[in-house]
């Protein structure tokens, strides 16, 4: 058992009074779930606001330090599930329409463009290199009517373990929201970034770190990169 001392992430003015600025919070919190999810594969699947405090770091007081506690539900995923929510993000990101039909399928989910919207909270025409407007939120509202029946049915398929990894997206897309205003753009480039790690560890691995295997990596990076920036 161990006090923590710091303030609630929700509590802006006393995050800003310890001299921490919002973004880089909202980008510490994004940063810490991706490694949680894609690299490690087991996930604090509570992370609502009195699950999250933040700090100064221990070693460091100039920078913030995240601490999650109430460690009753996390949930561990194995490399197969791990791999291929990284691949239907990485197809999501890289709009690659067969290959997230094909891992939403492999995930449990046949309505892949609805899965997609589910996951991101865009549209699925949009560009998730802009900034949502109100344009879009409207789009996304009239669609949350018209398509309830699709979504209650595609929740309900889904496997328990997926429906845990989106309740995690929904609460840590809301403490976004309340720190910057929204997803910040760069969580998206955040999500690609070890989408592709995890992808890459494992071919080079079962390559046995063959140099033509990570010349083409590095080549597929650099093409993805050029596409979508």
């Amino acid at each position: 058992m161990e006090f923590i001392e710091g303030c609630k992430i929700d509590n802006l003015e006393g995050i800003e009074a310890m001299g921490f600025d919002l973004k880089t919070i909202a980008r510490e919190l994004n940063r810490i779930f991706c490694k949680q999810i894609f690299e490690h594969g087991y996930v604090h699947c509570d992370p609502h606001a009195g699950n999250v405090f933040v700090r100064p770091n221990p070693t460091n007081g100039l920078k913030p330090q995240l601490v999650l506690i109430d460690n009753g539900l996390y949930r561990e995923y194995d490399e197969e599930f791990r791999l291929d929510y990284a691949n239907l993000w990485l197809s999501i990101l890289n709009r690659d329409e067969e290959k997230i039909a094909y891992f939403s399928s492999k995930l449990g989910c046949s309505s892949h463009r609805m899965f997609s919207s589910i996951l991101t909270a865009r549209a699925w025409d949009t560009d998730l290199n802009s900034a949502l407007t109100e344009i879009e939120k409207h789009k996304l509202q009239s669609a949350l009517q018209e398509k309830f029946s699709e979504i209650s049915q595609i929740l309900q398929d889904i496997p328990s373990p997926l429906i845990l990894l989106l309740k995690t997206n929904d609460l840590i897309r809301h403490l976004n929201v309340n720190l910057v205003g929204g997803i910040p753009i760069d969580f998206f480039t955040m999500t690609l970034k070890y989408c592709q790690e995890s992808i890459n560890q494992k071919l080079i691995a079962e390559s046995g770190g063959s140099f033509t295997v990570r010349f083409r990596i590095f080549l597929n990076d650099f093409f993805i990169h050029i596409k979508l920036f």
